[in-house]
């Protein structure tokens, strides 16, 4: 029987087994199975060839290449690893379809390529294209005894699978099953077509069978989603359907891999996977792959390297662990640069620093610069050329046994090392470059042994491995519009004829839903990092035309992926993205009409065209600032009711907005509506206008959530980590005032320490159950760093004996959002500042800890940060720190006895490595420059009142550098902003500059 997979044979001999008992006489063979067999056959074929070694067609390729003139039309691209990959995925098409590439630039480096390797190797395309070339006698000797040839789970062949098909038909009987997808691609029609043409041949088309129950779901994020499909697999195995009648298909996504087996492995469900788990998926394996990148990399972050070292498990009981080497490297910056620059230091008694800060681990912190010193020298010898690849095989396992423990995947790192050897007797000179580029690829595709097929397990991997399989249960997770159906990608250069309109996912898909009694789609609101997610378009489309009921409808509806049809013109637009416009529309467009075009003749394609055309007219050749500059108000509303600016003076800025009245009205009831009236203020809001009021506009305004940019590391992300902080030190302080031990001592310094990790464990528990945390081990290293920074806070902290801590999460003008908080001092009433035009401002907000003076006379103000503090003492920095005067005016509220002049704020840095820096602002600061803070406030209420959020992006952008939404803003934002500052309409917020 020929299948179309090796797993689809194993689920066929089981199935054939339990009706018949024994099937000793029937033999499952893939097409590689088959040609190899008859390759045998015909020895002479391939004397003196061997199978190519993995990688090693990319370098001949390569090599092809770089041998181009520069006036060949790929020259440019020669290098490009995109280029070089969707070149060979197309010659190895050329292969299997028994033909040459029509473009003459292609044909010669075609012709090159092949003849590069086929002298001595050959590939799995070229195993059965040379088959189907086979002479017929050859044939004839595995067709004696053969009567017939049984073919199932194929719906399309390439050329040499037909011909080497049609060749066997001619001695064979053929019985051939094809499955009816729901769509008759052309695939499909073709495939019953050349069954239909071949002599001997009977063929069976399966019926579809009844439409199954069809439950869709949705899930807060990819973990939530795992653990309750895990869940429904143990629901559905209690109702009495057997773990290997379910199927869960995951993406092409290794953190998804990772996810599903950690989980399915906590929750006792037996699974499998075809040829194992991903070796990336493990944390050895991620690390390997992450320290090739840093050997072949001239500068790195430090925690790369710590990362590495503690994944690798080296840990050595005299050197501390993962969490100490953090410490010590942050408080010395021993690492950073390259390996070069990590010997330098170690050699240059850089250690003295870190025993300095730390004179108690001395000897381990010894122990640690040596043992980097000695894994930096090592790794460095990786480096170094060698005559062989052999050789360099050797330098890096006797690296590997010397650092890395010995584990599944460690041995597994271990054996494709070993196999480097393999391309010694090739023309490709060993470079470290080549050595590294082959060994990174054999450890992406390579797999553990964990996971390997289980007749009693779940199945856990993509669709294309298991189509024509049946199975009761079916499970598509993570079913979301950017991944699945995933678009095919294909060079036009490449595309000779016309491509099938249907996507061959799409009909892999399809045949599994036929053949499911309950199918489970579901997707994750968010990503791993919190990005929003919309599920597939294609679930809609699929269950309308089956007419299948959904049970549970997500959270999500499908308004946003709906055409939207234009009456006027009778173009439809599709919901696309720029590139995709750029690709399909614009670009062909542009090319068949060169010597047409102009602004009216492309204006149909998009109604972005006029708007866009307009930006550039009024933004970039303007020395003032437009509507396109963040004015987002039409001055005819509002100038009789609002203080004059003079935003509405310019006429061109007011004729330009009337003409897109229909955008800008309802920015200004908006506006009016929800901020005007009231005045109602945060302190980070202010913040945010003084700094850039483009930025407050889009965060407060239009209410924009942050584009959150994934680590490549699923490390905790910094905002969770300033929130698991501030939590931690609540429930301290808390437990610490119930305690009675808010004045630390030599007695109660062990007892408030283990406080601190009794508090800090409680917190990571609730944290833990709720959101996303990241690798499990760079997690525990985060931990540690954070419990090791919160006890050496509050050893400094409650050093002083002036004031003692009071009262914590103390809100004022907002409501309880949480039991988080105080429940004495905290109110609902704001803060109220009255200007001197009668202007009242309004601020609301959460101080993190006030403390009172032994006596009570006198309040403290604490507001934690977890980064780096730049602010002067008793500065406002040009309106930027406008937090610490708010805290002092409602300090004086809350605590309304005390004098404003004796009390003061202060920024309190909780991390060591900013050395727990402090800076203060008193009260009778805020008094003496009280006429600056009114001139703030007053600032803000005109441009706010005006509409007036023009983006700043400040000296070299450095207000930019951590803005959320750098991606709204073009590149020529701060070029812009210099040929505007001049705007006579927006001095008073220039003026701010002076303010100190």
């Amino acid at each position: 029987m020929l299948v179309g997979s090796n797993l689809l044979g194993i689920h066929l001999k089981d199935a054939y087994r339990r009706k018949f008992g024994s099937i000793f006489n029937i033999h499952f063979l893939t097409f590689i199975d088959l040609s190899k067999f008859l390759i045998s056959l015909w020895p002479e074929a391939y004397v003196n060839r061997r199978p190519m070694p993995l990688g090693l067609d990319d370098m001949f390729l390569e090599k092809c290449l770089a041998t181009l003139p520069q006036q060949h039309p790929f020259y440019m691209m020669r290098q490009k690893f995109g280029f070089v990959k969707q070149l060979k995925s197309y010659f190895n098409e050329m292969t299997d379809e028994s033909r040459e590439p029509e473009h003459k630039y292609l044909q010669k480096i075609y012709r090159n390529y092949q003849n590069q390797y086929l002298k001595d190797f050959y590939s799995v395309s070229d195993l059965i294209a040379e088959c189907s070339k086979m002479d017929l006698s050859n044939i004839l000797k595995i067709s004696s005894g053969i009567s017939t040839l049984l073919c199932y789970g194929f719906y399309d062949y390439n050329v040499s699978q037909k011909t080497l098909l049609k060749n066997i038909g001619q001695h064979v009987s053929l019985k051939c099953w094809l499955p009816k997808p729901d769509v008759q691609s052309q695939n499909f029609i073709q495939t019953k077509n050349f069954y239909h043409n071949l002599p001997n041949t009977i063929v069976h088309t399966l019926t579809a069978r009844v439409l199954p129950r069809f439950t869709f779901r949705s899930y807060a994020d990819p973990v939530k989603e795992a653990e309750q499909l895990a869940n429904q697999v143990l629901v559905s195995h209690g109702e009495g359907i057997p773990f290997e009648k379910m199927a869960i298909i995951l993406p092409t996504n290794q953190n998804l891999w990772q996810i599903y087996t950690d989980t399915f492995d906590r929750s006792s469900v037996p699974y499998y996977l075809e040829k194992g788990l991903p070796l990336e998926s493990s944390n050895e394996g991620y690390a390997f792959l992450k320290f090739i990148d840093l050997l072949g990399s001239s500068s790195w972050k430090r925690n790369d390297l710590l990362n590495i070292l503690a994944a690798f498990k080296i840990l050595k009981s005299d050197m501390g662990d993962p969490s100490d080497w953090d410490t010590w490297t942050r408080s010395s910056s021993l690492i950073g640069g390259c390996f070069d620059k990590v010997l330098v230091q170690c050699k240059t008694g850089q250690a003295e620093k870190i025993i300095k800060i730390f004179p108690n681990q001395e000897a381990e912190i010894q122990e640690f610069i040596e043992f980097l010193t000695s894994f930096a020298e090592d790794s460095k010898k990786l480096t170094f050329e060698y005559p062989r690849f052999s050789g360099a095989a050797n330098q890096w396992i006797k690296w590997m046994k010397t650092y890395m423990s010995d584990t599944l995947s460690n041995r597994k790192i271990l054996d494709i090392l070993l196999s480097m050897g393999d391309i010694d007797d090739s023309l490709i000179t060993p470079t470290f470059s080549h050595f590294t580029k082959i060994l990174k690829q054999r450890c992406l595709v390579s797999r553990l042994r964990h996971g390997l097929f289980k007749r009693q397990g779940v199945y856990l991997g993509k669709a294309a491995t298991v189509r024509n399989i049946t199975f009761d249960v079916v499970m598509l997770p993570y079913f979301t519009e950017d991944v699945f159906p995933k678009p095919a990608s294909s060079h036009q250069l490449f595309e000779t004829t016309k491509k099938d309109s249907t996507d061959q996912e799409l009909l892999i898909y399809d045949l599994l839903w036929k053949q499911s009694k309950h199918f489970f789609i579901s997707y994750p609101r968010s990503d791993l990092m919190q990005k929003a997610k919309h599920p597939s378009s294609w679930i809609k489309t699929q269950c309308n035309h089956d007419e299948l009921a959904i049970e549970h409808q997500p959270e999500n509806n499908w308004q946003n992926m709906k055409h939207v049809n234009s009456a006027e013109n009778n173009t439809v637009f599709l919901k696309t993205n720029a590139k995709q416009w750029l690709e399909k529309i614009l670009t062909p467009f542009i090319s068949k009409n060169k010597n047409e075009i102009n602004l009216e003749s492309i204006a149909k394609l998009s109604p972005l065209l006029e708007s866009s055309y307009q930006w550039f007219e009024n933004r970039v050749q303007r020395d003032q600032f437009t509507n396109f500059d963040g004015l987002v108000h039409d001055q005819t509303n509002i100038k009789e009711t609002k203080p004059k600016t003079g935003l509405e003076n310019d006429p061109q800025n007011t004729q330009q907005l009337k003409s897109n009245e229909s955008t800008s009205t309802p920015f200004n009831e908006q506006i009016q509506n929800t901020t005007l009236g009231q005045m109602s203020f945060s302190a980070k809001a202010l913040s945010e206008f003084t700094t850039c009021p483009y930025r407050y506009f889009l965060r407060f305004v239009l209410r924009l959530k942050p584009y959150e940019d994934p680590d490549e590391n699923f490390e905790l992300q910094k905002l969770h980590k300033g929130y698991l902080i501030h939590d931690i030190l609540f429930n301290i302080f808390t437990t610490l005032k119930k305690e009675n031990l808010l004045t630390l001592s030599d007695s109660n310094q062990s007892q408030i320490m283990s406080i601190v990790e009794k508090c800090a464990q409680n917190t990571f528990e609730i944290f833990e159950s709720t959101t996303y945390f990241g690798i499990a081990t760079l997690w525990e290293l985060e931990k540690q760093s954070i419990i090791q920074g919160v006890k050496e806070f509050l050893l400094q902290d409650l050093k002083s004996n002036d004031f003692i801590p009071e009262a914590f999460e103390v809100r004022f003008g907002m409501k309880a959002r949480g039991d988080q908080e105080d429940k004495i001092y905290s109110t609902t009433l704001p803060t109220e500042y009255h200007l001197k035009n009668g202007v009242i401002f309004k601020f609301y907000g959460k101080i993190d800890r006030i403390d009172l003076s032994k006596n009570k006379t006198r309040c403290r103000v604490i507001d934690y940060k977890t980064g780096t503090i730049n602010l002067k003492q008793n500065s406002f920095d040009e309106g930027r720190a406008i937090q610490l005067p708010i805290y002092l005016l409602a300090c004086a509220q809350l605590f309304s006895t005390k004098d404003m002049a004796e009390n003061e704020a202060l920024l309190a840095s909780t991390t060591p490595q900013s050395g727990f820096k402090r800076t203060i602002l008193s009260g009778k600061t805020l008094i003496e420059k009280q006429d600056e803070f009114e001139q703030i406030l007053m600032t803000v209420y005109e441009m706010h009142n005006s509409g007036a959020f023009i983006p700043n992006p400040g000296p070299q952008r450095k207000n930019c550098e951590y803005c959320d939404f750098q991606n709204i803003c073009d590149k020529s934002i701060g070029r812009l902003f210099e040929t505007k500052q001049s705007d006579p309409r927006l001095e008073s917020y220039f003026l701010l500059r002076n303010i100190r």
